[in-house]
């Protein structure tokens, strides 16, 4: 013997039953209302709260390097520091002493080799100025006529 189900109450089919009535659907509908109307703020609030904290790392950077800047204004306040910066930077001395510059080897010989011609005496003023300047003519871009020429 075969057993048939009941005929459901909104089909007029017998044996058919439906599993989507009113209330599951009303329900289905409501989840997914819910589900939206939450999403969105949620996305909102998420986005601002990155954005909060992107703001709070910049914020303590800044503060991190005002405090460095304001170490170095005070070390500028200071005689001493500045007197040390410029015998190191400028190359400053003091009244009744004498100033040297170590040149490592490489940069002494380049010295001397651009400053001094080939008996190893300085060549007079004029020369240098007018090698200088024949040195720059050889080097200077062509002309607007002879670009336009070729």
């Amino acid at each position: 013997m075969i057993k048939r189900r009941p005929a459901s109450q909104n089909s007029g089919e017998p044996g058919l039953r439906t599993y989507f009535n009113g209330k599951s659907v009303l329900l289905f509908g409501l989840t997914i209302l819910l589900v939206v109307s939450t999403a969105i703020p949620l996305k909102t609030f998420l986005d601002q709260k990155s954005r909060i904290d992107d703001l709070q790392a910049t914020a303590s950077r800044n503060e991190a390097r005002i405090a460095e800047l304001q170490k170095q204004v005070d070390r500028w306040q200071d005689p001493a520091y500045v007197k040390a910066q410029a015998r190191n930077r400028l190359h400053y001395v003091m009244p009744n002493e004498v100033g040297y510059i170590v040149l490592e080897a490489d940069d002494a010989e380049a010295v001397i080799l651009h400053q001094t011609n080939d008996v190893g005496v300085r060549p007079a003023w004029y020369r240098a100025l007018w090698t200088s300047i024949s040195d720059a003519a050889d080097t200077a871009p062509p002309l607007l006529e002879e670009v336009s020429a070729k």
